[in-house]
């Protein structure tokens, strides 16, 4: 069972499965192996399609062209560096389909389906920028490239077993703010960012590119337990918020500017 974000609920509609918004229930999308021992699975989401009532049709011809060798085998993906195992979802083949969703939304998704730390730095002439993407037969990094692709002010990399995707140009300094020492001990994800905003570092380069932090919106019930601990040196901003995201479970944070000189940092 793989999960998806909480914002959509997957419904199955003709060849495809399609997302509804705002719809919080889990999903279900069963892996089909071929005869190798290989998985396609079919990842999909069309903000505005109707329902239909042919996924066993669809799951059948899948399996036919599993079988027949018609399926590609996915590429080998990179190792992780700094000891971290590499998740065997990357290896996973998926369809995908795309069509006017949110890219955060999508790569918030990705992050906890495929239990890997992904972080986005929004275009700030664009701040919610929205996808569309139709790929076939694609694995963990073919997803990555088939979105840059289809967003090319965009680019992504691997860091220290953290996926970042940022703008080509125009990036804010900001995030690789390099940050001395930021220690936290047993506290929620909302109250490490705000101390992380907080440190003396990064509110020098804040002020200096009159940039301010939005008001921070009210923690949710679910993360007032959290208890994240941890001491960390000779940091960037953007790689303490990616120990935070990886140590919350959420596994994704996004950062925004806007017109009006302002920045928001969220974490899923």
């Amino acid at each position: 069972m793989d999960s998806i974000s909480e914002r959509f609920r997957l419904i199955p509609s003709g060849p495809v499965l399609n997302v509804l918004r705002e719809q919080p229930a889990p999903a279900i999308l069963n892996p089909i192996e071929n005869a190798t021992g290989k998985k396609l699975q079919p990842y999909s989401a069309n903000a505005e399609s109707n329902s239909g009532p042919e996924l066993r049709r669809f799951f059948m011809n899948l399996r036919i062209k599993a079988l027949t060798g018609i399926l590609a085998i996915a590429c080998a993906w990179t190792p992780f560096s700094n000891g971290q195992q590499r998740p065997v979802k990357t290896s996973t083949l998926r369809v995908v389909q795309m069509n006017g969703i949110d890219m955060a939304a999508f790569l918030a998704t990705l992050a906890v389906d495929y239990e890997i730390t992904i972080g986005l730095e929004v275009d700030p002439d664009q701040p919610k920028p929205q996808i569309e993407l139709n790929l076939r037969d694609v694995n963990f990094s073919q997803i990555l490239d088939g979105l840059v692709k289809a967003e090319p002010k965009y680019r992504w990399r691997e860091q220290d077993g953290s996926i970042e995707v940022l703008p080509i140009s125009g990036g804010s300094i900001l995030l690789d703010t390099p940050i001395q020492s930021f220690q936290v001990k047993d506290v929620n994800r909302a109250v490490a960012v705000n101390r992380l905003l907080g440190l003396r570092e990064v509110q020098a380069m804040a002020s200096s590119m009159n940039l301010k932090p939005r008001p921070p919106n009210d923690p949710s019930e679910r993360i007032k337990d959290e208890k994240l601990s941890f001491d960390l040196s000779g940091v960037t901003m953007r790689q303490a918020l990616n120990r935070i995201a990886s140590d919350s479970g959420g596994r994704f944070w996004v950062f925004r500017r806007y017109p009006d000189g302002t920045l928001e940092i969220s974490l899923r």
